[in-house]
């Protein structure tokens, strides 16, 4: 009840392009749904909604990175622009360069990083928000008190 005519729409050509993809796109559908229900209290609700739609809708990213920035969206909705935006830097990276006209993953059976071994957003650490390498204060090799050569009371 929550997506509107064009959302709808867009699930309903996705599930004609690629019946395979049924069940993720039923649960995409459902979590879109979801996630446009009024919430008084979300006042990210919108912004965030658009940027739901709009990733769903980017068309060279894989299923992957799709739902981690899904995911990201949902971890911090106050974030969405940023999400958003980060989503679609990769999207335009991974279109495919010769005619754009190209549904890509399709006639050419060129998925982008899928079956070239290079899944983008997986293993370049830049999961925006996540796996970004810096999780402060654990990796930062600068653990107090312990490595740091300066064991009180022992080496002097």
């Amino acid at each position: 009840p929550n997506l509107n005519e064009e959302q709808r729409n867009g699930f309903i050509q996705s599930l004609k392009d690629d019946p395979s993809q049924s069940a993720n796109l039923l649960a995409e559908a459902k979590k879109l749904n979801d996630a446009q229900a009024p919430k008084a209290d979300n006042k990210f609700n919108k912004e965030q909604q658009n940027a739901f739609y709009e990733i769903l809708h980017l068309p060279n990213l894989t299923e992957e990175q799709r739902n981690g920035f899904i995911q990201s969206l949902k971890d911090d909705p106050s974030v969405s622009k940023e999400i958003l935006a980060e989503a679609k830097k990769l999207n335009d990276a991974q279109a495919p360069k010769e005619e754009d006209n190209k549904k890509p993953g399709k006639e050419d059976g060129n998925k982008p990083g899928k079956e070239d071994g290079n899944k983008p957003g997986k293993e370049d650490n830049k999961k925006p928000g996540k796996e970004d390498g810096n999780k402060p204060g654990k990796e930062d090799n600068n653990k107090p008190g312990k490595e740091d050569g300066n064991k009180p009371g022992k080496e002097d």
